[in-house]
């Protein structure tokens, strides 16, 4: 970095430097995720690109503020976990999105999907497919198994978890 500046600039200049040097990103490191029902190797591609388009969107959004520090998820086959290399704070929200992913669905074949939303608040999107779904299974035996959406505010998402059949229309 290369400052021209006059002296009592430079000073302040210093001083704000000084002050960005200082902030803490949080320190990297790898912890694991231990699943319930899940299977690491099943769940970890939609995490880390889930974690990608989060990382995207904050380089394009200038960061929020804080330094970007990296992210990675791996599946870990033998303990059925995931290693999470990342800050406490990101850590902190992997965990809840995967708390969100690690669930017993009844009947048929299990599929979870993960859509990024832009433009709009995901949790809104989510609570308006939830109505489509009530409605369209209200009454009738499959209600119980309906598809179950939500949405994870940290990442916008919308998650859609319940019998292939159901996910895939």
């Amino acid at each position: 970095l290369v400052v021209v500046a006059s002296r009592l600039k430079m000073t302040e200049i210093k001083a704000m430097i000084a002050q960005m040097d200082g902030q803490d990103a949080g320190t990297v490191e790898s912890r694991l995720l231990p699943l319930k029902v899940a299977k690491a190797e099943e769940i970890e591609p939609v995490v880390q690109n889930t974690v990608r388009s989060i990382m995207l969107a904050r380089r394009l959004g200038g960061g929020r503020g804080r330094r970007m520090l990296p992210v990675a998820v791996t599946a870990e086959v033998r303990s059925n976990a995931l290693v999470v290399t990342s800050t406490q704070e990101d850590f902190e929200k992997i965990k809840t999105f995967v708390d969100q992913l690690d669930q017993k669905i009844e009947g048929g074949e299990d599929v979870v999907k993960v859509f990024v939303v832009e433009g709009t608040d995901a949790s809104q999107v989510a609570r308006m497919l939830q109505q489509v779904f009530t409605k369209r299974t209200s009454g009738r035996r499959g209600a119980a198994n309906q598809p179950r959406i939500g949405s994870d505010r940290n990442t916008n998402t919308i998650i859609v978890a319940g019998r292939a059949d159901d996910v895939g229309k």
